[in-house]
C-alpha cells in the first residue's frame, strides 16, 4: 500500500512538471511568434518610412534650411501640405516631420505635418530638446533606423527615422515618422493570436486525449492486478480418479466444500462424471489429452455443482496409466474467470476508445487546421493588389465560413468538456415550445432553402399547452444539432421537424429524406468521436461530437433519445421530455399579455456599452440603418450615468467582460430605476450558463461573440416593429 502512495503521489509530481514544462514551452513559442510578427512590422514600417522620402523635393528643403525667412514662402506651406497629405493618408500614422541639426549639434524642426492650429504643432526652427541618443546617432551613422518606444511631450511613441540626403550624397535632414505605441503593440498581438491559438489548442488536445489514454490504461492495470491476486490465493481441491469411467476414488474436504457438498465422502459417493459437466464430450476430450501428453495443465470446464449451478473450474493433472488413474487439483474458478472476461471486455472497450480518441486527434487537427488555413489564407489573399470586388466578397464568404466551422468546433469541445467534468447546470424556466420552434424554423429555412431542399415546422402544440417547466437553452441546442445533422447528411427532398404530446411527456422529432444510417451503427452514432472513427470517402466534416453532446442533454432533462433509419431512405430522430406545465393562470395572463401588445414602429435610440473599439465599430456600423442616435460608454459606471441622463433610450447593447464595473452589475443597477429598456447581453463566453446568468441579472436577451449581423437584428426586430 505505501509503495503504491509513493508510486502515485510521483506520478502526480511527474504530470505537475510536465504541465508546468508545456505551459512554459508554450509561453515560449508564443513569444517567439510575438517577436517575429515584431520584426516584420519594424522592417514593413520602416519601408514605408522610407518611401516617402522618395516623394520629397530635396532641392527645396535645401533652400529652407539656407534661409529662415523661406518657411512662409509657397514652396514651404506646398512641402507642408504634401507632408500633411501622407500623414492623413493612414489612420496608422501619429506624426511626420523633418529635422535637421546645426553645426553645434542641436536639433530643430523644419516642417511639421501637423495643422498650425494643433495643439501638437512645432513651428519652424523650434528645438527639440528631449531628442534621444537614437536619434542623435542617425545623425551620425546616416542610416534609418527604428527608434522606440520613446516617450516625450507628444506621449509614447515608435519613430522611424529616415535621412535625407541631397544629390551628392550629404545629410540634408531626418525624416521622421511615428506611431503610437499602443496601437502598434495593439496590432502585433492582434496578428499573433491565430497562430498561438491554435498552437494551443492543437497541444493542449494531446495533452488531454494523451492523459485520459493513460489513466485508461492505469485502470486496466489495476483490474489485472485485482485478477492475479485472486487467482493466487484461490482454494483448491485434490482428487484422485478412474482413467475408464472418471469415478472419485479419494477427494479432500476442500473439492467437497467447493462442489457443493458437507463432506468429503459424501462428494465421493454422488459424483457422477457422464452427469457433471455442463459441454458434452469435455471430460472425454481432457482425458485424451492427458493420454497424450501424459498431464493437463488448467484444463478448464464448466461443472454443476450439487445445487446444479455451473461453476467455472480447472483442472491440472497426471495420468499413471499402471495404476490406473489420474491424479490432480481442481480450483473453481469462477469468479476468476469472470474477471477475465470482464477484462476482456475491458480492454476490448480501452483498445477501442484508445482508437477512437487518436482518430478523434487526427481529426480535431484537421477540424482546427482546416479552418484556420481558410482564415489566414483568404486573410492574405485579400490583401492583393487590384482584387476585383467579386473576389472580395467570394473571400470574405469564406473567411465566414472557416470561422464559423473553427467557431462550432471550440464549441463542442467546450460543451463535451463540461459534460465529461458533470459541470452542466439546468436552469428550469417557463419555455414557449410553439415559439422556440419557429425561431429555430425562421433560423433554418434560408440554410435549408439554398440547399434545394425543404423545411416544414409540423405538430405544434395547443397554446394553453405550449409553456412548460425545462431548460430553454439546452432544448434549442438539442433540436439545433439535429436539424444541423440533418442539413449536413441530406442533399434532396425536405426536413421536417415538430413535436407532440405522448403519455405526459413532450415528443420531439426530425426528420430528414438524407443518406440514412446502416443498421450497424445507430447505437454508435450517439458514442463520443465517432464521426472521426468514419473511414469513408464520404466522411463529413464535424468534430462527431453533437449527437454525444444531444443525448448527454436530454438525460439531464430527464428523457431519452433515439433514430429509425434505412440506409437510402432518409432518417428521424426522436426524444422526449418531461411535460411539466405549472401556474397555468400565469401562463395564460403571459399568453393574453403577447396578444394585446402592440409595437410602434420607430427608429431606436440606442447605447452600445462596450470597450473594445473593433467590436464598438462592428456594432455601430449593424446598428446605424434602425437608429436615431447612438450613445457609447466603454465601463459600466458610463452605462448607469448615460441611462440616467436619456430615459428615453430603447436599447442597450450590453457587453459582459468591462473595465471598473461589469456588465452583469450593470445591468442590475439600471433595472433599479428603468425597468422597460430593452437591454441585449453580449458577450464572448460561450459556456452553458451564461443565458441564464444574463437574465437573472436583468438582461432580456443574450448573444453570443462573434455577433452575426442577421441573428442581431432579427432579436430587435422581434421586440421593436421596425
Amino acid at each position: 500500500m505505501k509503495n503504491q502512495k509513493k508510486i502515485a503521489k510521483s506520478l502526480k509530481n511527474n504530470n505537475f512538471f510536465l504541465v508546468i514544462s508545456l505551459i512554459l514551452v508554450l509561453f515560449f513559442v508564443s513569444l517567439v511568434i510575438v517577436k517575429d510578427n515584431d520584426t516584420k512590422a519594424r522592417k514593413a514600417f520602416l519601408e514605408e518610412a522610407s518611401l516617402i522620402t522618395s516623394f520629397l523635393e530635396k532641392e527645396n528643403l535645401s533652400l529652407f534650411l539656407s534661409d529662415m525667412s523661406n518657411a512662409q514662402s509657397f514652396y514651404y506651406k506646398q512641402f507642408k501640405q504634401r507632408l500633411y497629405n501622407i500623414r492623413s493618408s493612414s489612420k496608422s500614422f501619429k506624426f511626420l516631420y523633418l529635422i535637421a541639426q546645426k553645426k553645434n549639434g542641436k536639433v530643430f524642426f523644419i516642417i511639421d505635418s501637423q495643422k498650425n492650429d494643433s495643439k501638437d504643432f512645432v513651428s519652424y526652427g523650434v528645438s527639440y530638446s528631449e531628442i534621444s541618443d537614437e536619434y542623435l546617432e542617425v545623425f551620425k551613422t546616416k542610416k534609418e533606423a527604428i527608434v522606440g518606444p520613446v516617450t516625450d511631450r507628444w506621449g509614447t511613441i515608435i519613430t522611424a527615422l529616415i535621412p535625407v540626403k541631397d544629390k551628392n550624397g550629404k545629410l540634408v535632414a531626418v525624416l521622421g515618422l511615428d506611431i503610437i505605441a499602443n496601437n502598434w503593440y495593439k496590432s502585433i498581438v492582434t496578428q499573433s493570436i491565430p497562430l498561438i491559438a491554435s498552437i494551443w489548442v492543437i497541444v493542449l488536445l494531446g495533452f488531454i486525449i494523451t492523459s485520459q489514454i493513460k489513466k485508461a490504461k492505469r485502470k486496466l492495470q489495476e483490474s489485472e492486478d485485482t485478477y492475479r491476486n485472486i487467482f493466487n490465493n484461490a482454494q483448491v481441491g485434490l482428487f484422485r480418479t478412474r482413467i475408464e469411467d472418471g469415478k472419485i476414488l479419494e477427494a479432500n474436504e476442500n473439492i467437497a466444500k467447493m462442489t457443493g457438498y458437507d463432506t468429503r465422502e459424501e462428494f465421493i459417493e454422488n459424483y457422477v462424471p457422464s452427469e457433471s459437466y455442463v459441454d458434452e464430450g469435455v471430460r472425454e476430450k481432457m482425458v485424451q489429452e492427458i493420454q497424450s501428453k501424459g498431464y493437463v495443465d488448467k484444463f478448464e470446464a464448466r461443472f454443476y455443482n450439487r445445487n446444479r449451478d455451473i461453476v467455472w473450474t480447472s483442472y491440472s493433472a497426471r495420468v499413471f496409466p499402471e495404476k490406473g488413474w489420474i491424479e490432480g487439483v481442481l480450483e473453481i474458478i469462477t469468479e476468476r474467470k469472470n474477471i477475465e472476461l470482464d477484462l476482456k471486455s475491458a480492454l476490448k472497450k480501452a483498445t477501442e476508445s484508445d482508437r477512437l480518441k487518436t482518430a478523434f486527434l487526427h481529426n480535431m487537427s484537421h477540424e482546427v487546421r482546416t479552418p484556420m488555413n481558410g482564415i489566414l489564407g483568404f486573410s492574405q489573399l485579400l490583401k492583393t493588389p487590384g482584387l476585383s470586388s467579386d473576389d472580395q466578397e467570394n473571400y470574405i464568404k469564406l473567411i465566414e465560413e472557416s470561422s464559423d466551422r473553427l467557431l462550432n468546433t471550440i464549441t463542442d469541445l467546450l460543451n463535451i468538456s463540461l459534460i465529461e467534468s458533470e459541470q452542466v447546470k439546468v436552469s428550469i424556466s417557463n419555455t414557449n415550445i410553439n415559439e422556440l420552434n419557429k425561431e429555430l424554423f425562421s433560423f433554418f429555412k434560408p440554410e435549408v432553402e439554398k440547399n434545394g431542399m425543404k423545411l416544414f415546422l409540423k405538430s405544434t402544440l395547443p397554446t394553453y399547452k405550449a409553456i412548460v417547466k425545462t431548460d430553454g437553452t439546452k432544448l434549442s441546442g438539442i433540436l439545433t444539432i439535429l436539424i444541423r445533422n440533418a442539413i449536413k447528411f441530406s442533399t434532396k427532398g425536405s426536413i421536417a421537424f415538430g413535436c407532440i404530446e405522448k403519455n405526459n411527456s413532450l415528443e420531439f422529432y426530425v426528420k430528414d429524406d438524407g443518406i440514412g444510417i446502416p443498421k450497424n451503427r445507430q447505437k454508435a452514432i450517439f458514442e463520443r468521436f465517432v464521426q472521426a472513427d468514419i473511414e469513408d470517402e464520404n466522411v463529413f466534416e464535424g468534430s462527431g461530437l453533437g449527437l454525444s453532446i444531444a443525448k448527454a442533454y436530454v438525460e439531464i432533462l430527464g428523457g431519452k433519445i433515439w433514430v429509425e433509419s434505412e440506409e437510402g431512405s432518409g432518417t428521424q430522430f426522436f426524444f422526449t421530455i418531461p411535460q411539466i406545465i405549472e401556474n397555468k393562470e400565469e401562463i395564460a395572463e403571459e399568453i393574453k399579455t403577447e396578444t394585446i401588445i402592440e409595437k410602434e414602429k420607430k427608429r431606436l435610440k440606442v447605447l452600445i456599452v462596450e470597450d473594445d473599439d473593433f467590436s464598438k465599430m462592428h456594432i455601430d456600423i449593424i446598428m446605424k440603418k434602425i437608429s436615431s442616435e447612438i450613445l457609447h460608454a466603454t465601463n459600466g459606471i458610463e452605462a448607469i450615468e448615460l441611462c440616467k441622463q436619456n430615459p428615453d433610450i430603447d436599447l442597450i447593447l450590453m457587453d459582459i467582460r468591462l473595465p471598473r464595473m461589469n456588465g452583469y452589475e450593470a445591468t442590475q443597477e439600471i433595472r433599479k430605476f428603468n425597468k422597460s429598456v430593452f437591454i441585449i447581453a453580449e458577450t464572448a463566453y460561450a459556456l452553458v450558463g451564461e443565458r441564464q446568468k444574463a437574465e437573472n441579472a436583468g438582461c432580456d436577451k443574450y448573444i453570443s461573440k462573434p455577433i452575426k449581423k442577421e441573428n442581431l437584428l432579427s432579436i430587435i426586430a422581434k421586440k421593436f416593429d421596425i
